[in-house]
């Protein structure tokens, strides 16, 4: 079949169903011409291969809301009430059987409503300890922010004083300077000068310096190119026996074999 809205239709080409009681149907033969295989509804080996989806498993894996004492303590009462059990009752229990239910759950109910009442109780009689306690860490905190802001505050104080300790300094010594004659922005222009010639009279001895060392490796080198003989040496006198014992060393052409004649 198949589901128009809210209702069921079965197709009576395919399912047999008494049209007398039930209106809903419809006939489709095309279902069983092109019918290739197993169409059975149950999900498993044989039927449908169907999986929950992400977010079917997100929401089997999401934080739930535990029943209300309210409803436990109904589950209980009818648990013993067998009139309320499914297998007496087709699934379908009895109006009395409900009114009964009611009837004893009340003080159940009320049992577990006091229950959670005596549970407000004590939260509410730790509460205040709670809120003592909170009020007491706030003032804590409040008073050591006071005593960083005040022990920053003197040391913004001092640094302040040393500042204005130094600026006087300074200004004793321009002062003192300005008596004496001397301008302190000359003195540091002239002492920059010194140094600068200081500097520069270094750099010209170390010139020297590396000169005069190049100068005396070029007057050895010359001096040893001056000392080499510009003749070649004679040729020794085993020459001659050399050039005659290689001679004798070596075989005549038409000189036979040993061994062979």
């Amino acid at each position: 079949g198949e589901w128009a809205g809210d209702s069921f239709r079965y197709n009576t080409a395919v399912t047999r169903v008494n049209t007398s009681v039930i209106r809903n149907t419809y006939v489709n033969k095309e279902i069983v011409r092109n019918n290739t295989g197993s169409r059975a509804s149950f999900n498993g080996p044989g039927g449908a291969t169907a999986k929950p989806t992400a977010e079917q498993q997100a929401a089997a894996k999401a934080e739930h809301i535990a029943p209300t004492s309210a409803q436990t303590s109904r589950v209980e009462v009818a648990k013993k009430d067998p009139a309320l059990h499914a297998k007496n009752n087709n699934g379908k229990p009895k109006a009395e059987a409900i009114k009964a239910l009611d009837r004893n759950d009340g003080p159940a109910a009320a049992a577990a409503g006091g229950a959670a009442a005596a549970d407000k109780e004590a939260d509410a009689g730790k509460r205040p300890d709670a809120e003592k306690r909170t009020g007491a860490e706030r003032r804590a905190d409040a008073d050591k922010r006071a005593g960083v802001e005040k022990q920053s505050e003197k040391e913004r104080r001092a640094d302040a004083d040393n500042r204005g300790g130094a600026e006087k300094q300074s200004d004793n010594e321009r002062r003192a300077g300005a008596d004496k004659g001397i301008d302190p922005e000359r003195s540091k222009d002239r002492a920059t000068e010194a140094a600068n010639e200081e500097q520069a009279k270094r750099n010209d001895q170390t010139n020297d310096a590396a000169a005069a060392e190049r100068s005396t490796r070029r007057e050895r080198v010359e001096s040893r190119r001056s000392q080499r003989p510009t003749t070649r040496p004679a040729t020794s006198d085993r020459a001659p026996e050399r050039a005659e014992r290689s001679a004798k060393k070596k075989k005549p052409a038409n000189e036979e074999p040993r061994g062979e004649r």
